[in-house]
């Protein structure tokens, strides 16, 4: 499983029998941003990878630290790298004052929404609100989360969006 750090991707490596680990400091794709990371081997060697393509490689109770270039980068991992999965896409919808109705605005990026699907090899939708009302003790507009009896039934929101043209692609 590949895990995205705020500020890093790791790459793992373990190299076949002479098990040697191997880590690798990605920049954020986005911002370009690096995070750290201390190796430290099993005799207590110990390197602090805070660069761009830093490099550790552990073995035999040692730990080396280098860097990469990109260009090494890419010849030996070019093809892992174009199969991370793409980064999560988020996108605020509001639904008018006490209804389950989205506002103008929000139903104009539908479109975008559903071609966000479309493009995605396997897309998770994953949907959450809250009920803003007055609560005792509270100040006006407070959030608390909506009382799940008003909330319509899954079914009922599965037929709605197989009629907005996301059939199959909320499951």
């Amino acid at each position: 499983m590949t895990a995205r750090l705020s500020c890093a991707l790791l790459v793992v490596v373990l190299a076949g029998c002479a098990t040697t680990d191997r880590v690798i400091l990605l920049p954020d794709d986005i911002s370009g941003k690096v995070g750290k990371i201390d190796v430290v081997g099993r005799d207590g060697g110990e390197v602090l990878l805070d660069s761009a393509y830093g490099e550790a490689r552990a073995g035999g109770g040692k730990v080396q630290g280098d860097t990469l270039d990109t260009e090494s980068l890419r010849k030996e991992f070019g093809k892992e790298l174009a199969n991370l999965p793409q980064r999560p896409k988020s996108f605020l919808l509001y639904c008018v004052n006490g209804s389950d109705q989205l506002t103008p605005e929000s139903r104009d990026q539908l479109p975008a929404i559903l071609d966000e699907v479309a493009k995605r090899p396997a897309p998770e939708v994953v949907v959450g609100g809250i009920q803003r009302q007055a609560v005792a003790g509270a100040g006006a507009g407070s959030a608390r989360p909506a009382d799940p009896a008003r909330l319509r039934s899954g079914a009922h929101r599965r037929g709605r969006a197989r009629r907005a043209g996301t059939a199959g692609a909320h499951r």
